[in-house]
């Protein structure tokens, strides 16, 4: 199952298929449909991150849990992840991922780039964008975790990955 369906520009207010987890209790106080984008993974190697977790598709999250990620800014976000499970082993994560209908609510925030390093204590973005220095898009979709190009926030030709800030040339398909 890939990210997004659509490969037509978005518009604010129209409804789209968009791959869903339902939770309980996400954040402690969210339950229901979350949706996604990439597959469930973790960030050990570089982003000092080693639990499973999904990232959160930020466009067509409910009001209040964008609003709960963000009242601190953008970097609030992107620390937000989906958590397959709490700290004592419960899931967080009761279905899905499954395909849904939702509302597309905003344009994709912007990735934190000057509080990258700040995301997770201990995490290494300068390692990670070395590492993909070299890559390019495969199949439209980011090297690093598979997330399509329909869920990258757009600057002229270059596209930014929503997951882990990662931008690449939407032309030539190479590491921006």
């Amino acid at each position: 199952m890939s990210g997004q369906l659509s490969t037509e520009p978005m518009v604010i207010g129209k409804r789209y298929t968009v791959r869903a987890v339902r939770v309980d209790r996400w954040r402690f106080e969210f339950s229901g449909w979350l949706p996604i984008v990439g597959p469930a993974h973790e960030d050990a190697e570089i982003v000092n991150f080693p639990w499973q977790h999904y990232h959160i598709d930020w466009r067509f999250a409910p009001k209040r849990v964008f609003k709960a990620a963000s009242w601190r800014g953008p970097k609030m976000v992107y620390a937000s992840p989906c958590m397959l499970n709490d700290t004592a082993g419960k899931p967080i994560v009761v279905e899905g991922p499954v395909l849904r209908r939702m509302t597309y609510k905003r344009e994709p925030p912007p990735f934190p780039r000057s509080e990258l390093g700040e995301l997770v204590k201990g995490s290494r973005p300068d390692q990670l964008r070395a590492k993909f220095a070299c890559a390019r898009l495969i199949d439209g979709k980011c090297p690093h975790r598979g997330i399509p190009v329909s869920a990258m926030r757009r600057e002229g030709d270059i596209l930014e990955c929503p997951g882990h800030g990662l931008r690449w040339n939407e032309i030539t398909g190479e590491a921006a």
